[in-house]
């Protein structure tokens, strides 16, 4: 209403139909009322900023796991309210030896075995801790796995296996075959239907169909009989008969 009534006036000043003195009173009564104006909106943006501070946004969706807090509690402005967690997508920390770790890149596919659970799941590696862990020496590496079941939960423990590459026609043993002693590896074979001990050269671990097999990339043939139970009272140069696989 001032803002019209001094627009009026100043219409009308112009025209000579008032004194200059009436304009500037409406013009003065005009910014009074702007100026409460201002000050009621300022006053208005800062109870609601005080209203919009009373509520707490989480920075996530998800579920609540945690309860900090109970509904009428005071609490401090540092206090922790919830704890909540996001299951569609979760991270996996796994400790990698030192040793290891240069052969870990982020992206890279990993396959999980979940305790309790027959279903295998995949993830990928996204985060690779700079420093090592104390006492350990080993990196903690951080794996996103996709969970649009919600079949996994927070604190489940899994068995982790890194893809590194994918190699075809190279020679494998389970990893049972393999022994080892004083740092070296080798095979109890039968060569020339004797038992013999050959020392091997292992290369990468990995699987075969369900099984985990070891690469011997020297000091064995392809096709030699490898012993892999239990030898017993056998010992290197004990004369085998190694009996044909009955078919079926």
């Amino acid at each position: 209403m001032a803002a019209k009534t001094r627009d009026n006036n100043l219409a009308l000043v112009d025209k000579g139909f008032i004194s200059k003195n009436a304009f500037d009173n409406s013009a003065s009564q005009y910014a009074a009322a702007k100026a409460s104006v201002d000050a009621a909106q300022g006053a208005l943006d800062i109870v609601l900023k005080s209203l919009n501070d009373t509520v707490s946004r989480a920075p996530i969706a998800g579920l609540v796991s945690v309860r900090h807090a109970q509904p009428g509690e005071k609490v401090a402005t540092d206090s922790r309210l919830l704890e909540i967690v996001n299951l569609q997508q979760l991270e996996l920390e796994a400790a990698v030896p030192s040793s290891d770790i240069s052969k870990v890149a982020i992206g890279q596919k990993v396959e999980l075995r979940v305790e309790g659970l027959s279903q295998r799941f995949d993830g990928k590696v996204v985060r690779i801790n700079p420093s090592t862990q104390a006492g350990s020496r080993s990196v903690p590496v951080y794996v996103r796995v996709a969970n649009p079941q919600n079949m996994l939960r927070v604190g489940m423990f899994a068995d982790g296996r890194l893809l590194l590459s994918n190699k075809a026609d190279v020679l494998t043993l389970p990893q049972s075959a393999v022994r080892k002693v004083n740092g070296g590896s080798f095979v109890f074979a039968i060569v020339n239907n004797k038992i013999e001990r050959l020392p091997v050269t292992l290369g990468s671990t990995g699987l075969v169909g369900d099984g985990h097999h070891i690469e011997i990339t020297s000091g064995l043939d392809a096709g030699t009989h490898v012993i892999r139970a239990d030898m017993g009272n056998l010992t290197p140069g004990t004369p085998v008969r190694v009996n044909a696989t009955p078919e079926r």
